[in-house]
């Protein structure tokens, strides 16, 4: 199994790896995995001062007793916990993918939206050249058309009616306002591209939105007709399901 962005907390990869899993993983930022001065130095080096302090804050706060849970859940049954840092590899997914081979299983959470459109057809066409016929990819980004697409915080479920939070933006802000976006880097494909950009190179065995309706209750009709160049489908996307397997050739009893 290979994880597209593993991120800043990479507890999903490193239970997979300490759960028996054949795993390992790419991330554009080194991740911080322990208390130690090799660490803060690879992150200072590859992604900066800002990223460091980013990085050691959230370590402190709350990544060293998540760890510890985790460690207490593989030790619990009856496995050792261990973090081999050869499997957490640094760098561009694109340029690491040309070098791997041997993956069954493809893995991606929350990462194809901040890949440039550029890169991430590149990104797809070596996944596609990798994977076994057996193979599958399990991608789930969180689609720009959503209500939480912007990566608004106050869209997000968790935070979605909070009064901390009201009045923030208005619904669907970033697309009819495009600079009230989150403070990250977003490709802006829609659901259909990615549906497009997939069947380039697999076959879509499944779709689902995380959250089917978000926002719903927030789609007045003042807003659908503002934004009915969008579909249904597409405005209450959120984080959305793609499961891809191999293109096969068809059989003559298909051709024909």
């Amino acid at each position: 199994m290979f994880e597209i962005g593993y991120g800043a907390r990479p507890y999903r990869l490193i239970a997979m790896i300490n759960l028996g899993i054949d795993s390992f993983g790419v991330d554009l930022d080194a991740p911080l995995l322990s208390f130690r001065i090799g660490d803060f130095l690879q992150i200072y080096r590859k992604n900066g001062g800002e990223r460091l302090l980013k990085s050691l804050l959230r370590f402190l706060i709350g990544d060293i007793a998540e760890t510890r849970q985790i460690r207490r859940m593989i030790e619990g049954s009856g496995g050792q916990f261990h973090i081999p840092r050869e499997r957490f590899l640094v760098g561009d997914a694109a340029e690491v993918l040309a070098h791997v081979d041997g993956v069954d299983v493809f893995l991606s959470e929350d990462v194809f939206e901040h890949i440039p459109r550029k890169f991430l057809g590149l990104v797809v066409a070596r996944m596609a050249t990798i994977l076994p016929p057996h193979g599958i990819a399990i991608i789930r980004p969180n689609v720009i058309t959503g209500i939480s697409g912007g990566h608004r915080v106050e869209w997000f479920q968790a935070n979605i009616g909070k009064r901390w939070c009201a009045g923030w933006s208005e619904p669907w802000g970033h697309l009819r306002a495009p600079c009230l976006t989150g403070d990250t880097y977003l490709n802006k494909l829609t659901r259909a591209d990615y549906r497009s950009l997939f069947e380039e190179h697999f076959t879509i065995l499944h779709e689902q939105e995380k959250l089917p309706g978000l926002g719903s209750s927030y789609l007045t009709d003042a807003i659908a007709h503002e934004l009915a160049r969008f579909s249904r489908d597409e405005l209450f996307s959120n984080q959305v399901l793609f499961v891809l397997g191999r293109k096969r050739p068809l059989t003559a009893s298909e051709v024909f």
